[in-house]
């Protein structure tokens, strides 16, 4: 560590019991969740009925009788057994519902006996399942297709009902009120990954009281208590479900995302077609109820009409990596295919696959009215809307990198910000012209008297926008955009528009699989031995530091893609930033309309600036926020603020990654076997303790029967100790050709291993 002398740092000892492994582990997981909800659950300060035309946008009239005033005067249940009493609740529920049309009303449904997994069958095993009392079944849909085995994909709300009032989570810092809040958090986590979702509503019901928590990826907003036996606060609910079944958009619920639906027959068995005709491996395993069909939108040009950009269709097929946090980038990388059926003979991308050295032209054209299906990459995430958009980056490297030379990174084709999209279609609506982009100020965005007709521009107007009785209003809609997160502003105020998020989506060309899913440990070395190369090109030419390496964010190239200079990839460049003394023409970095700044001196100012940037889980959280994914970040970034991140930074993270990896998916000598990596890869202040009491140990972790990759983990453990250790002033050897060096010694070994694939990681009960 630079600055520090090599003298051993005192840590508390390792706990190496095995038995100890799963505690460890179920304890992070725990704690992961308690610091991504603290300070990240907003009780709404306004009216109840605020609340609902604030965060239900609707342009349906709720106005039809009925006699729900007695609907759960039943509703008596006795503490530690809800379960008896369910039946009255739904009963309750049904009565509110009953006067909805069939095809918009909502059958409950009793979840709390089935055990429900995570969303994605692939990273089941990564999550822990969960069975929420009950749970509202899509609109007009009165059973799951299988009630045995029900799936979140069938729900499009979740209840947890409670017996008392004091049992309501959000009055209490209780442990037991973290824990119905972390139900509360899972629940929600799990519908948005289910459908795709932009915001998610649980309703919570304690005793007489109710609450309704709205999510999305920023935070949570939860209303205010109301009664659930004063037929004033029941027609309220009432009004809820209403509006909740009839949105702006042409979606099944309020929430869902208008540019994703799920894939009927015919999208399917064109699906198949298409992968079978290109010889795709395992067409008849893929879970075609977690497929999606999702619109691309390429960024406008200044000065161009937005309503004139038409969306490319894609079918997003298989989801190679998923981000399970629920307030974060929520990243989700699929394997996709350019959906071409609509394309006539005449249409201008009816052209072959080219790839050229002009970032004008690297547009996904490759299948447009041609037979065969071409596999691309497709990126959906949130980024921080204090940060770049990732595809700025993206198109840097397209620029500045030629084809030739190109090893371990992808290439853009298209797509980018769905939230900058609408908010612009907002601003266009509202004022005449969007902001131009060098004068955005985010603290005030959509907060001025609108300016212009909106009955002179409803066909420009987007649908999200026209509630009912506002067309014609000098007011601004009281709800906003949701592909852009709004739920901070709206809360605690403009000055927190730095802790929301805008959704991207975008499709790069270089398909893989995640490196925890190897066919041979020589295969995943190959694969990590590229990504280094990408990550030096793109610093060492363009002058980008990716800043985030993790799992997650290393791909393997199939053989099958002859074409392909790499046997691996990076991506994801969501947190880069330019490089520590690398000249660069990286764009400007949004400063809300101040002085132009580097974007960390942005993130300084912000941080230092946020009245909870003091509480230390807290500080983890921006910290994770700002430098990258936790558990691979270099030591010195964990244990001192205000480092510089730098290169060598970025190299120790692939060394985290290998281990995290071998200790996770290889057979070796580890006591404490697969559950090792609880002990050394942990949250708070053990995270940097026991990465340091790793460093130290001095006996050698044995890949079994692999001498190369047991030489090669060795090597670099300790080129990263030297490192790490290093006296004040002293060189650090951890650089790109030492790194590299260690790599290419390994692949030149004839002593790999063969068909020695990827052991699945089981979660603990």
């Amino acid at each position: 560590m630079t600055g520090q002398p090599s003298t051993p740092r005192r840590t508390s000892g390792a706990n190496n019991h095995p038995t100890c492994a799963a505690d460890k582990l179920q304890s992070t997981l725990i704690e992961n969740w308690k610091k991504e909800l603290i300070d990240r659950i907003n009780l709404y300060d306004g009216s109840n009925d605020k609340f609902i035309r604030t965060f239900v946008p609707s342009r349906a009239r709720c106005n039809f009788g009925g006699n729900v005033k007695n609907a759960f005067a039943d509703w008596t249940p006795q503490a530690g057994q809800e379960v008896e009493s369910y039946d009255v609740l739904l009963k309750g529920l049904d009565t509110l519902v009953k006067p909805f049309p069939e095809d918009k009303r909502l059958s409950f449904f009793r979840s709390h006996s089935h055990e429900m997994k995570f969303p994605f069958t692939q990273f089941e095993s990564n999550h822990h399942t969960s069975n929420p009392n009950l749970a509202a079944l899509l609109p007009g849909v009165v059973s799951p297709p299988d009630a045995a085995n029900p799936t979140w994909s069938d729900f499009s709300m979740i209840i947890e009902a409670k017996a008392t009032a004091a049992d309501d989570p959000f009055t209490s810092n209780s442990l037991e009120s973290c824990e119905e809040v972390f139900r509360l958090a899972v629940s929600a986590r799990s519908l948005m990954h289910a459908h795709g979702l932009l915001t998610t509503f649980v309703l919570g019901i304690y005793g007489d009281i109710a609450r309704i928590a709205r999510f999305d990826h920023a935070c949570a907003v939860v209303s205010k208590p109301f009664s659930l036996k004063k037929l004033e606060d029941l027609k309220l609910l009432q009004r809820f479900f209403w509006r909740f079944v009839h949105p702006c958009d042409s979606v099944p619920f309020v929430g869902c995302d208008p540019t994703v639906r799920k894939l009927d027959s015919d999208d399917e068995e064109w699906l198949k077609d298409q992968l079978n005709a290109i010889n795709f491996p395992g067409v008849d395993e893929l879970v075609l109820r977690e497929a999606r069909c999702a619109e691309v939108y390429d960024d406008d040009n200044e000065g161009e009409d937005l309503n004139t950009i038409e969306p490319k269709p894609y079918i997003m097929f298989k989801a190679l990596d998923v981000n399970g946090r629920l307030f974060s980038r929520a990243t989700t990388v699929w394997l996709g295919i350019r959906d071409n059926r609509g394309a006539g003979e005449n249409d201008d991308e009816t052209v072959a696959d080219v790839t050229m050295h002009d970032s004008s032209s690297s547009e996904d054209v490759s299948q447009a009215g041609t037979e065969k299906a071409i596999i691309r990459i497709i990126k959906d995430a949130w980024r921080p809307l204090l940060r770049p958009p990732e595809t700025e980056f993206y198109n840097l490297l397209n620029t500045k990198i030629f084809p030739e030379e190109r090893i371990g990174l992808p290439t853009l084709l298209g797509g980018g910000d769905l939230g900058e999209r609408e908010v612009r279609q907002w601003e266009k609506a509202l004022y005449g012209e969007p902001t131009p982009s060098d004068e955005i100020d985010h603290q005030t965005r959509l907060s001025a008297t609108k300016t212009a007709d909106l009955d002179d521009s409803l066909e420009s107007a987007p649908p999200s926008m026209l509630v009912l009785g506002q067309s014609t209003s000098n007011a601004i809609p009281s709800h906003r955009p949701t592909q852009q997160t709004f739920s901070w502003r709206l809360t605690r105020g403009n000055d927190q528009w730095h802790r929301e998020r805008s959704h991207m989506r975008f499709v790069v060309d270089t398909i893989g699989r995640s490196i925890t899913d190897f066919h041979s440990t020589r295969e995943l070395v190959e694969a990590m031995l590229d990504a280094i190369r990408g990550h030096k090109l793109a610093t060492e030419k363009v002058g980008v530091l990716h800043r985030d390496i993790s799992v997650g964010n290393i791909l393997i190239v199939d053989k099958a893609d002859e074409g392909s200079l790499s046997r691996g990839f990076i991506h994801d460049f969501d947190y880069s930033s330019c490089a520590v003394g690398v000249d660069n023409d990286l764009p400007t970095n949004p400063s809300n309309n101040s002085t132009k700044r580097s974007l960390d001196d942005v993130v300084q100012l912000v941080l230092a600036a946020n009245d909870d940037a003091d509480n230390a889980d807290n500080a983890d959280a921006n910290l994770k926020e700002r430098a990258g994914t936790y558990y691979f970040l270099a030591i010195q970034l964990l244990e001192e603020a205000g480092v510089p991140h730098e290169i060598f930074h970025d190299l120790e993270s692939f060394y985290w990654v290998l281990l995290w990896v071998i200790l996770r998916h290889m057979e070796h000598n580890h006591r404490l076997r697969q559950m090792a990596s609880a002990d050394i890869f942990r949250d708070g202040s053990a995270a940097v303790a026991l990465k340091l009491v790793w460093l130290r140990n001095e006996s050698c972790l044995v890949i079994t029967d692999n001498v190369p990759l047991t030489a090669l983990h060795d090597k670099f453990k300790g080129l990263l100790a030297r490192s790490v250790y290093r006296h004040k002033g002293e060189e650090n050897e951890l650089t790109y050709e030492a790194v590299e060096k260690l790599f290419v010694e390994a692949l030149n070994d004839n002593r790999w291993p063969k068909d020695d694939a990827a052991k699945p990681f089981v979660m603990p009960n």
